[in-house]
This record gives structure tokens, C-alpha cells and sequence, in this order.
């Protein structure tokens, strides 16, 4: 029998076709056609193109910014700390693009080269820095037996790293200061005195400083001011570290500076990765969430097992820096903690370690007052000098001020009525 499939001729004479159906022929060119997976492949493909224009479109990759350029002359003696938008307002917050501002600067000792170099770098917003002979933000330390003094001591956080200088908690401090002792009787029975009494505060501060330097910058420091009180400014990056643990921090995020994203940073992606933005977005955020993990953890262990060395000689340099000023009797130190300026809905991460700096205070007897509540009860984004520079902003340096006035006021009463007590001349402002 004859298959009735079979080509045969048609009624005009042409050759005949298979006689297949219409639907029959498209199933067998799709199957010719369309690999296995091939509409799930379309599919992914769209929903990337999707997802790769709204990244673009709504701006959804992290921001990166040119690393700020700190600028110093060659005699120590002036700063210029340079950022990529304005970080603070008044006159010693300067435009290098202004051609005036430029000249001056060339004036006063920078070379065209640094400032030529910030602009290149798009770096033309800077905050001005004038240091005295030890390159400390104030004029030159002296004794003045007539007034009372204080000096404060510690890093970037004293010195004011993206502040003015009249903003600094230092500055603030010493006139919040001359505003509470200029307007407190001298007996009960008289009138307040208008006038704010003279006091100086000084600011020993160090961008860079930490321990043992700053209890030995202490030691150098006190015979050249001779302060009635002494604060240290405790940041949680001041601790002694054993090597080992030191070793495990990559400085990329340390959250003062965010190094990850300054620059043009690759997330450590392949070239033929690198040109997607959601591919970009996704790495950055998954790297920062790992630094930053690793970053926390770092600082947690200051004062556990893994730098067990470390915070023992930690605990000496306090004990060293408190027996340097209260060893006449005549003085009086204070450590006040500062908190990172970090935190998210699961709250502050470092309570641990402020934890064991207050019981370590306890045991030693020292003089400790800790700032967490002082900085908290806000987004911490809001106090820091710019997105990549969690350094504290002027606001941020007002709170500081605030809380410490009281307890340096305390002390000050202390020193006085010790003079009284023992019938040495106390100073009269």
C-alpha cells in the first residue's frame, strides 16, 4: 500500500507538498528553532535591561567621591583641608578656584603643585588650618599663672579634622566656660558679674595620635601649660593593639574615613562586569556590608581576648596619664569617651567596649564621663563633616562641648577649693 502521505501531482500538473497541517508545521519550525529555555532566557534577559536602566535612571549605585586631600605647608605652621562640596559656612572655609583665594594661598607658604593637585582632584572646598610650633591647632602654649586653664588633649577628633576652628569643641568649651563663670556671683549676696571671666582652653589635639603617642605628647605638654584640668578626648580607635590584631584592620573603612568610597573604586569586579550598574550597586553594597562587619567586629575585640596586650598597655597609659597630672595634688584629669558616629535601627554597635573603658574607670579610679548619650538620639549621618568623612561636624562638636561643660566646671571648683584649703593663692579670673 502506498503511504497517503506520498507526493503527488496536483490537478494543474505542478508537483504536490507533504500534506501536513498548518499547525503541524509551525510546532516543527519552533522546535528547530527555540532551544530548550530559551523564553526563560528572553525573560532574564528583559528583567535585566529592566533593572539595569531604573539603577541608572533613579541613581540607585552608591555615590563615590574624590579622597579629600589634607594640604600642609612645608614649616607645619598652615593647613588646608580639602573636600568636593562645601563642608561648613564662614571665613575659614575658602574657594581655591577663587583667583585671589589662590594667590593668597601661594602667599602663605602651599605650593602651586598641592593646590593645583585639589583642584585636578576636584577638591577646591577647603577648611583653613593655622598650627603653632607643635603643630597644635591654637597659638603658641605658654603659662599664665593669672587665669585658671584647661587643655585637651587627643586626635582628630580634638584637633577638628573638616571644622573651623572657632566651631572646634575646644573653642566652644572655653567660651561656654567664660559664660558660666562671667555670670556666677563671687558671693551670694552680689550681682552677677556681666563681664565673662578670663580662662583659657587649650587644644593639644593631633590628627593621627593615639596610644602611647598621646600619653607621651602629655608628658611634653604639661610643664609648657601647667592647666588647672586636663580632658583626653578617648576615641575608640586610640587603643594599643598587639600586631596581630592591628593586622586584621585594611583601613578601608574605619568608620572615621570610608576609603571604599572615595575615588573610582572597581569593587574588585571583572572588566567584562564592570560596565553594569546593577551589577555595581549590588557588589558595592555587598562589599560595604562585609568591611563593615569586619570593622565592627575589630573594634569590639580592642577590649577582648584578641588584644588582650594591647588593652593592658591601654590600661597603663591611662593610669600613666592620670598619675602625670595628679601627682602634685594640684590638678585634676578627666577622660571623656567618645562614640563612632555610626548606628542603624539595631542601635549602637560599640556599647561593649565603652562598657569596659567605664569599669576599667571604676576599678583605677579614674575620672571618666561617657558621651554616647551626649551624640545619640539623632541620625548619625547628620553629624558628620561630609558622606565619606565621619569625622563630627560643628553640630556634632556644640554636643561635645555641652556635655563636658559641667564636669570640667566640677573640677575646676575642686582645684579652687584645694587652693583655699591649703592656703595656696588661687587664681583669681
Amino acid at each position: 500500500m502506498r503511504d497517503s502521505k506520498k507526493q503527488r501531482p496536483s490537478d494543474d500538473g505542478s508537483k504536490g507538498v507533504l500534506m501536513t497541517s498548518a499547525s503541524d508545521a509551525s510546532k516543527t519550525g519552533a522546535s528547530r528553532t527555540r532551544p530548550k529555555g530559551f523564553d526563560l532566557m528572553v525573560m532574564l534577559a528583559i528583567g535585566f535591561a529592566i533593572a539595569e536602566l531604573a539603577v541608572r535612571l533613579l541613581g540607585l549605585e552608591l555615590a563615590t567621591y574624590p579622597p579629600h586631600r589634607m594640604l600642609e605647608t612645608a614649616d607645619k605652621r598652615r593647613g588646608l583641608e580639602c573636600y568636593p562640596e562645601v563642608v561648613a559656612g564662614g571665613l575659614d572655609v575658602v574657594d581655591l578656584r577663587d583667583a585671589v583665594i589662590y594667590s593668597q594661598a601661594v602667599e602663605h607658604g602651599f605650593t602651586e603643585a598641592q593646590l593645583d593637585g585639589a583642584l585636578e582632584n576636584r577638591t577646591p572646598y577647603c577648611v583653613l588650618f593655622s598650627y603653632n610650633a607643635h603643630t597644635r591647632r591654637d597659638v603658641e602654649l605658654r603659662v599664665d599663672a593669672r587665669v585658671p586653664s584647661v587643655m585637651v588633649i587627643g586626635d582628630s577628633f580634638t584637633e577638628g579634622a573638616g571644622v573651623p576652628e572657632d566651631e572646634v569643641f575646644p573653642r566652644r568649651l572655653e567660651r561656654r566656660l567664660q559664660d558660666a563663670l562671667g555670670r556666677a556671683p563671687q558671693e551670694p549676696w552680689q550681682l552677677a558679674v556681666m563681664e565673662p571671666r578670663a580662662i583659657q582652653v587649650w587644644n593639644v589635639g593631633r590628627r593621627g595620635a593615639d596610644q602611647p603617642q598621646i600619653r607621651d605628647d602629655l608628658t611634653r605638654f604639661l610643664p609648657l601649660v601647667e592647666p588647672d584640668v586636663v580632658v583626653y578626648a578617648f576615641v575608640l580607635n586610640d587603643f594599643e593593639m598587639s600586631e596581630e590584631h592591628r593586622a586584621k584592620q585594611q583601613y578601608l573603612n574605619d568608620l572615621v574615613m570610608d576609603r571604599q568610597r572615595t575615588g573610582t573604586p572597581d569593587w574588585k569586579l571583572p572588566r567584562w562586569l564592570g560596565w553594569s550598574a546593577l551589577v555595581r550597586a549590588f557588589t558595592a553594597r555587598g562589599r560595604l556590608a562585609e568591611e563593615t562587619r569586619r570593622t565592627v567586629d575589630w573594634y569590639l575585640g580592642m577590649t577582648g581576648p584578641e588584644n588582650a596586650e594591647g588593652w593592658a598597655r591601654t590600661q597603663d597609659d591611662l593610669r600613666a596619664m592620670r598619675d602625670a597630672v595628679e601627682a602634685s595634688g594640684e590638678r585634676r584629669f578627666l577622660i571623656a569617651i567618645l562614640p563612632l558616629l555610626v548606628g542603624d535601627e539595631g542601635g549602637y554597635p560599640f556599647d561593649p567596649v565603652h562598657d569596659a573603658l567605664l569599669r576599667f574607670c571604676d576599678e583605677a579610679s579614674l575620672r571618666c564621663v561617657d558621651l554616647r548619650e551626649a551624640l545619640g538620639g539623632t541620625d548619625p549621618r547628620s553629624l558628620h563633616v561630609h558622606p565619606v568623612d565621619m569625622h563630627p561636624n560643628g553640630v556634632a562638636h556644640a554636643r561635645i562641648a555641652e556635655a563636658l561643660e559641667p564636669h570640667v566646671l566640677a573640677l575646676l571648683d575642686e582645684v579652687t577649693e584645694r587652693d583655699e584649703e591649703t592656703g595656696d593663692e588661687a587664681v583669681v579670673p
